[in-house]
């Protein structure tokens, strides 16, 4: 979201209150319906006015990025245009009372419009409740214009990913799966069964756990290529 002062024909808004309603409204209604996620705004992990390695890191990987787009401010339009190449997981918002339009490339874009009352804290959670769930039942699924072309026309991004990195992150994904999964946990730890009496009950247990069998194939085919 913009940080400082914020200027756009008659209307002004100060850091301070710009601030306050990160505070006091945004980052309650975040919290009432995510009580343990860890929230961090921009200037919270950089130098105003910059984009960092820390910021970027951010835009890369965190599980969601919530863009404030009030205002036509090109910091928080250009950090908003890196996140949706990198992946889904972006909630656009809006305060309901500062009547500036939308630029016409995320007109579009579905947001939720928040006041900063009481009652609009609780209406913010409630649509920001929607966004989470949406996003847990389709994880993977595009969000926006960028990674819906990309995926029409199967365009592939740069990767600078090792086959190790691959192997590794797969490996923590299935030990993931595994620690949650009754039973799987005492049979990988089972010393009494050879490596082949473990691979073939895990391939039973992954009959009927279509994620666990995927982290399986796809461990496999790293191994070949390694």
């Amino acid at each position: 979201m913009a940080i400082s002062d914020q200027r756009y024909d008659d209307i002004e808004v100060t850091a301070e209150k710009l601030k306050d309603d990160y505070e006091n409204v945004i980052k309650a209604a975040i919290q009432s319906v995510k009580p343990r996620m860890s929230i961090l705004r921009a200037d919270e992990c950089a130098v105003p006015g910059t984009i960092t390695t820390d910021i970027l890191t951010h835009l890369m990987y965190d599980n969601f990025v919530v863009a404030d787009v009030t205002f036509p401010n090109p910091n928080v339009y250009y950090e908003l245009g890196l996140r949706h190449c990198f992946r889904p997981g972006t909630i656009l918002i809006k305060n309901a009372d500062i009547k500036i339009k939308a630029p016409f490339d995320i007109s579009q874009q579905r947001y939720a419009e928040y006041e900063c009352t009481p009652r609009g804290i609780k209406d913010l959670a409630k649509q920001l409740k929607e966004f989470f769930a949406w996003y847990e039942r389709f994880p993977e699924k595009p969000d926006n214009q960028v990674l819906h072309l990309a995926q029409l026309i199967k365009f592939g991004f740069p990767s600078y990913e090792s086959k190790q990195a691959n192997k590794n992150d797969l490996l923590l994904q299935m030990f993931s799966l595994v620690a949650g999964t009754p039973g799987a946990f005492d049979m990988f730890t089972d010393t009494t069964l050879s490596n082949e009496e473990k691979g073939m009950q895990a391939i039973l247990m992954a009959k009927d756990n279509p994620e666990m069998l995927r982290l399986l194939l796809e461990i496999g085919q790293s191994e070949q290529g390694g």
